[in-house]
């Protein structure tokens, strides 16, 4: 009836999705009353805005854009709207149909991972905002300092193609006052009791992120480092598909970054080492997975050069302080986890992190046993840093411990660490090589034995005994089978280097 942009034209009719279950808004906690349809809608709330309610957000952005950034008066009044279009913010609909219109491109990858780092910041309510799982108030904002085009609340059509790799900084007036305490909540914390989780009942990826999802409101710190502990035991597990594990890792990860700051020596290095052996996972063999298998979604939230600088560059930032609180078990695994995705930074007086790193593992080495020493070592040799000091520190401790405690697999990475990095210790080697002729060489796997006899091959270092027993055992067996092919090369190599 009206000409296109008349200002009498009608505007686009929205359509309304099914009505949302009461409770379901922001924080507000569920009540005795919901019934059992309400607490499942409560539960999985991302199933209840699916088809017309999606519709109508983008209806709303594209026909009525004097909406955008504008909070409803419904939600001054605590969220308690007539209209279910009043309880978001069409601000928030703007930030969701941009990312998932970017969302196969670079940018929308870097959109992803901003989204998820930045998810406590958005606008009023979020999309994916229940009473059983995103936590009431974060409880501190970290400041990232990064290119401007990446910045959040920037624009998205900002967004370079060319991004540089971004640091996360954190500023010392974010704990003042009410932040100065470690491990303690903020001024924005729930009063809910926290709480632990028991992961160990999941049987797939879907199950474990769901359980995590509808429990972070409540999980304390420990819980939230034992989910990235058991994530990558899961990632070979398939359970029922579920369309909303996007958000709901979304959630999972901008809350652990959030709290990150407070969690405890053994949260920080449990993080950390399940973080990287996911990484490390989903990057093997530069593996593709189809859209439905959370592994993609994985890869895209964490296995990209730029989000790995930034996961790993918190944790870094949230361990040096406190990296004399690490006990030998914890201070191991840190290191390796941070040798696993090869992250060695530079600071800036040239020093690099794994310097740092060294120089409190020769304070504890006393206390370590032979995996948290195979561990670090393994690390500094992945990042290929150089430091005789700590190796040959170390090389003076396992002069001093009893071998006998020492598993086949410890033995043989010691072994190859050393050669590997240019740092054999005769007198060290003659020691493990004595060690290895008195054991049994049955509980040795090929690859162990390999490690072994090229290390000393490598490090130019002679242990007739060890070289005779170890060949005595290989021709003893029936079949080289269990014996792959780089082994197999690696063995006759080094008898053949050292001349037996």
């Amino acid at each position: 009836m009206y000409p296109a942009g008349s200002a009498r034209a009608p505007r686009p009719r929205r359509v309304r999705g099914p009505t949302r279950a009461p409770g379901t808004l922001g924080n507000q906690p569920q009540t005795e009353e919901a019934s059992g349809h309400e607490r499942q809608m409560e539960c999985n709330p991302i199933r209840s805005m699916s088809g017309p309610r999606r519709m109508a957000s983008t209806q709303s952005y594209a026909g009525d854009k004097s909406e955008v950034g504008r909070r409803s008066p419904a939600l001054d009044r605590g969220g308690r709207g007539e209209k279910s279009s009043e309880r978001y913010p069409a601000v928030t609909h703007v930030r969701r149909f941009a990312a998932k219109v970017l969302r196969n491109s670079f940018e929308g990858k870097c959109t992803m991972l901003r989204r998820a780092l930045s998810v406590a910041r958005a606008p009023g309510p979020r999309v994916v905002s229940t009473a059983c799982c995103p936590r009431s108030l974060w409880k501190h904002q970290p400041s990232i300092l990064v290119d401007p085009s990446f910045a959040i609340g920037g624009s998205l059509s900002e967004t370079s193609t060319s991004l540089k790799v971004f640091q996360l900084r954190w500023r010392a007036d974010n704990y003042r006052g009410d932040y100065s305490s470690r491990g303690k909540r903020g001024r924005g914390a729930t009063k809910r009791q926290r709480a632990a989780v028991d992961f160990r009942s999941c049987q797939g990826v879907e199950q474990l992120v769901d359980l995590a999802y509808c429990k972070l409101d409540s999980m304390d710190n420990r819980a939230l480092a034992a989910f990235w502990s058991a994530l990558p035991r899961m990632l070979h597990k398939r359970g029922d598909r579920d369309p909303n594990i996007e958000e709901k890792l979304s959630e999972i990860l901008g809350c652990s970054l959030d709290e990150i700051r407070g969690f405890s020596s053994r949260d920080l290095a449990q993080t950390s080492l399940g973080l990287a052996k996911t990484v490390v996972s989903l990057t093997k063999g530069n593996r593709r997975y189809s859209r439905e298998d959370p592994r993609r979604i994985l890869q895209e939230l964490l296995a990209v050069n730029e989000a790995q600088q930034y996961l790993f560059g918190s944790v870094e930032i949230a361990a040096l302080p406190i990296l004399g609180e690490f006990d030998a078990r914890y201070l191991s695994n840190l290191i390796y986890s941070f040798g696993l995705v090869k992250y060695n930074p530079t600071f800036e007086d040239k020093t690099k992190l794994f310097d740092a790193l060294a120089s409190t593992a020769i304070d504890k080495l006393a206390v370590f046993n032979g995996q948290d020493i195979s561990n670090m070592l393994l690390a500094f040799v992945y990042v290929d840093s150089k430091n005789s000091m700590l190796f040959q520190k170390t090389g003076e401790a396992l002069l001093k411990l009893y071998l006998g405690d020492f598993t086949e697999q410890a033995l043989a990475n010691i072994l190859w660490s050393f050669a590997k990095s240019g740092e054999a210790d005769p007198e060290l080697f003659q020691a493990l090589g004595d060690h290895i002729v008195e054991r049994i060489l049955d509980d040795f796997r090929p690859q162990h034995l390999s490690n072994i006899v090229w290390s000393y091959a490598t490090g130019g270092v002679s242990h007739p005994g060890l070289f005779k027993k170890i060949g005595d055992h290989v021709a003893g067996l029936k079949s080289l089978d269990p014996f792959d092919p780089q082994s197999l090369s690696n063995t006759a190599w080094a008898f053949a280097t050292a001349g037996v």
